[in-house]
């Protein structure tokens, strides 16, 4: 009789074992499927807002780009004009103004000093330590616009530039024309796709 009730209390345990082995095992392959189904869904909506932020702030960079082409070439023509650099001053407003992203437009001598801006207090500044100005003189054969890491400008805020090589005549660098981005509109753009605080 003994051995009858020590042989069921051996499979009760065992029966009661293997249930609980059995609840965990379903247990973890719900939760592991849970993770795997999170994972998906956050993979996918980080996917849209990439494509959402690539798209946005891709289109403002090309305008931003074509902008500096087009005051790159007009420079050209406004160099040999008697006035020429008030007007490229004036051009320079108008496009900051026209472009939410833009919060300065400068060009750049050889030498690094601003010869005209769309604000009055840049003008004449040696800027020619810059990464914005260096990296465009040394790189003539790459012809494109030239990114700058992220940097803090002078209010604290970090900022990114763009910037085109102005070459003279005989193909020798001349200068640049630069756009400084407004971080606040870059900081709003990246913000609209944010669904959290994290």
């Amino acid at each position: 009789m003994m051995i009858l009730e020590r042989g069921r209390f051996l499979t009760e345990w065992v029966l009661l074992i293997a249930g609980l082995m059995l609840v965990g095992f379903v247990i973890g392959v719900a939760q592991y499927r849970e993770y795997a189904d999170i994972d998906r869904r956050e993979r996918d909506r980080l996917a849209t807002q990439a494509g959402i932020i690539n798209k946005n702030l891709g289109r403002s960079l090309q305008v931003v780009d074509r902008a500096l082409t087009g005051i790159r070439d007009d420079l050209l023509v406004r160099r040999r004009e008697k006035d020429g650099m008030a007007q490229t001053n004036r051009r320079l407003r108008a496009f900051s103004e026209a472009m939410r992203t833009v919060l300065a437009l400068a060009v750049l001598d050889a030498r690094g000093h601003v010869v005209a801006a769309n604000r009055t207090e840049l003008l004449g500044r040696d800027l020619s330590q810059h990464a914005f100005f260096q990296r465009p003189r040394a790189n003539l054969e790459l012809e494109g616009v030239h990114v700058s890491q992220p940097f803090q400008n002078e209010s604290g805020a970090w900022t990114i530039n763009l910037a085109r090589a102005l070459n003279g005549r005989g193909g020798d660098f001349s200068g640049v024309v630069v756009a400084t981005l407004d971080p606040e509109e870059l900081r709003a753009q990246l913000g609209a796709v944010l669904y959290g605080p994290d």
